[in-house]
């Protein structure tokens, strides 16, 4: 006579068909969270890129609103594109050293 407590062959085979079906739903379960992620990974870079197309073409505004009140008040053309470039290039050098210490601080972290 078989011991009550100890699992038959019947109890491992149903124990191992169900663990198989766990398996292919967690396969499936993943796949399909891979796939919105996916999905929405590219909706993000696309509006990215669209705010930074926006963002570009509002700078160039500014950046020509910054000439023409400089030209308005007095100032040569030439000296108002020249004052406005160094400008924007001093902004952009600032932002670039913030932006490149922002990564190093999060891919570099000293421990």
């Amino acid at each position: 006579m078989t011991d009550p407590r100890q699992p038959g062959l019947w109890h491992l085979l149903r124990f191992a068909v169900s663990a198989g079906q766990s398996l292919r739903l967690r396969v499936a379960l993943l796949q399909a969270e891979t796939r919105e992620r996916g999905r929405f990974a590219g909706q993000g870079l696309a509006l990215a890129a669209l705010g930074a197309i926006l963002a570009v073409a509002a700078i160039g505004l500014g950046l020509a609103a910054a000439v023409a009140a400089l030209s308005a008040a007095g100032w040569s053309l030439q000296a108002a594109f020249g004052l406005t470039a160094g400008g924007a290039g001093l902004a952009g050098v600032i932002l670039l050293l913030l932006g490149r210490q922002a990564l190093a601080r999060a891919f570099f972290r000293r421990r």
